[in-house]
C-alpha cells in the first residue's frame, strides 16, 4: 500500500520512534532519529518512515535544539521529498515541504503546500498542526486559528505540539489571553520550555504587565542561561520578518540577552 511497508523490523522501529517523539523533548528525539534512519535503510520506500524522520529533524530546528540548523533543514527536505515522491498525497510530507520552502524564502510554494496539507489530510492532526504553523508564518492568521482549533477538536487533551503552535498563532494574532493559556500549558509539560516562557513574556509585556514579564524573563534565564534573543528568533525563522518584530520588542524590553 502507498506509504506502508512489509518489513516488520522497519515498521517496529517507526512505532518505537513515534513513542519517543510523543514526549516532545530533545533527548527522546535524539533517540528517535537513529531508529528512523535504520527504518528507511531497511525499506527505502517506506514513505511514513521518511515523513516521521523529516518531522523529527524539523523539531530540532523549530525548538532551537540545533546549534547549526542547516543540516537538519537539509534532512527535512530530503526525507519529506522522498515521502512525497512515494506518496504524492501525503499531508505530512506536504506540510514539511511547506516549511522547507518558507525557510528558503519561497513563499509561493509554501502557500501552495500549506493548502495541499489541509486538502490531503483534513483530519490528520500531525500534519494539521504543521499546517497551522505554516499559515501563521505566512500571515494567514484567521485560517491558522481555525486549523489549530480543529486540532483541539480532534485531540481535546492539549498536547505539547498543539500548545506550541497555538501559543505562536495566538501571540502573533494579538490574542494574548489565549496565548497565555498555552504558554502555561507548555511550562506545565516542561518547566524549562523556552516557548512557554517567551510566550508569557510577550503576552505580559504587550498587555502592560512589565513586572510580571520581567519575572518570567528572570525565570527563563535561570532555567536556560544560554538563551539569546537572536538565537530564538533565528531558530524559529522570525528574525527579519514582520511577525518577528513584536517578540523582539518584548524580549528586548525585559532585558534578555541579545
Amino acid at each position: 500500500w502507498i506509504g506502508g511497508t512489509k518489513n516488520f523490523d522497519a515498521w517496529q522501529k517507526v512505532v518505537r520512534a513515534n513513542a519517543l517523539n510523543a514526549s516532545m523533548n530533545q533527548s527522546s528525539m535524539h533517540e528517535a532519529i537513529p531508529l528512523l534512519e535504520e527504518a528507511v535503510t531497511l525499506d527505502p520506500d517506506f514513505a511514513s518512515a521518511h515523513a516521521v524522520l523529516a518531522t523529527a529533524n524539523f523539531h530540532f530546528i523549530i525548538n532551537g535544539w540545533a546549534a547549526e540548523p542547516a543540516p537538519y533543514l537539509m534532512a527535512v527536505l530530503k526525507h519529506a521529498s522522498k515521502a512525497r515522491e512515494i506518496d504524492p498525497r501525503s499531508p505530512l510530507a506536504a506540510a514539511l515541504l511547506a516549511f522547507s520552502a518558507l525557510a528558503m524564502g519561497d513563499r509561493e510554494n509554501a502557500n501552495r503546500l500549506a493548502n495541499e496539507t489541509i486538502e490531503f489530510g483534513p483530519n490528520i492532526i500531525a500534519s494539521l498542526i504543521l499546517a497551522a504553523m505554516m499559515l501563521g508564518y505566512l500571515g494567514r492568521l484567521a485560517e491558522a486559528a481555525n486549523v489549530i482549533e480543529q486540532c483541539f477538536r480532534l485531540s481535546p487533551i492539549a498536547r505539547t505540539t498543539i500548545s506550541t503552535t497555538a501559543a505562536f498563532i495566538y501571540s502573533t494574532k494579538g490574542d494574548f489571553a489565549q496565548a497565555e493559556i498555552h504558554g502555561h500549558n507548555l511550562l506545565a509539560d516542561d518547566p524549562a520550555s523556552v516557548n512557554g516562557f517567551t510566550t508569557l513574556i510577550i503576552a505580559r509585556h504587550q498587555t502592560g504587565d512589565i513586572q510580571s514579564a520581567r519575572q518570567f524573563a528572570a525565570a527563563l534565564m535561570a532555567k536556560v542561561p544560554e538563551f539569546s534573543i537572536e538565537k530564538f528568533l533565528t531558530s524559529r525563522f522570525l528574525a527579519g520578518t514582520p511577525i518577528g518584530e513584536r517578540p523582539r520588542q518584548s524580549l528586548e524590553a525585559v532585558g534578555l540577552h541579545a
